[in-house]
């Protein structure tokens, strides 16, 4: 499968985290996520370990998020969600990507091995997303995937570095295809993708 994603006007600058739901049980926000070890395990956790400050994402009532996908603009991980502290987040795949901050997209083709890894099969398995832009520091924004209402921190109506954001559902169900039909699974990012790095 492959899966990509299409940035909006502007630059992508920051980290899109989505949040999978793709079986029973999972996480109902990402206040135990405490994982600084690089840039988008940070961007996952919404903790900025040098200053102390938090942002957390609230999910949607029935949304137990069990994995991430990290997006920056050079590379594409996707992650086991754990509590804990530093590298605690379990890497399990990614894919380095064109470093290009004003690419078109961003892909990462997964092999039915790393789909299993993630409890999907292709033609059998229908998993939910709820996302955030969010910055490698921990800097939440108020652009997501899926409704939210998000508590401002600062005059632009940011989450920023210490307030929260409430999902009100999942941006949609998604299901794998079947082998041999078309394995691309396409989000666009418009308006999503072009909001500046904050420190």
């Amino acid at each position: 499968m492959i899966f990509t994603l299409y940035r909006g006007p502007g630059a992508f600058n920051d980290d899109c985290v989505l949040y999978l739901d793709t079986k029973p049980g999972g996480f109902t926000s990402t206040a135990l996520f405490s994982d600084n070890g690089d840039g988008g395990r940070t961007a996952i956790s919404g903790l900025n370990g040098g200053n102390g400050s938090r942002t957390v994402a609230i999910f949607s009532p029935g949304f137990g998020a069990d994995y991430a996908i990290s997006i920056q603009n050079n590379f594409i991980g996707v992650y086991e969600l754990v509590a804990g502290g530093n590298n605690s987040l379990n890497y399990l795949f990614g894919q380095a990507q064109s470093g290009n901050n004003l690419a078109p997209s961003y892909s990462i083709t997964m092999t039915a091995a790393q789909l299993s890894q993630i409890h999907l099969v292709a033609g059998d398995a229908t998993f939910y997303v709820e996302g955030s832009l969010i910055s490698t520091t921990a800097y939440r924004s108020n652009e997501t995937f899926g409704p939210s209402v998000t508590v401002p921190g600062d005059s632009s109506g940011n989450a920023g570095f210490s307030n929260q954001q409430t999902f009100q559902g999942p941006l949609t169900d998604m299901m794998i295809p079947e082998p041999g039909t078309a394995a691309v699974l396409g989000l666009g990012l418009a308006g999503l993708l072009c909001f500046r790095r904050r420190n």
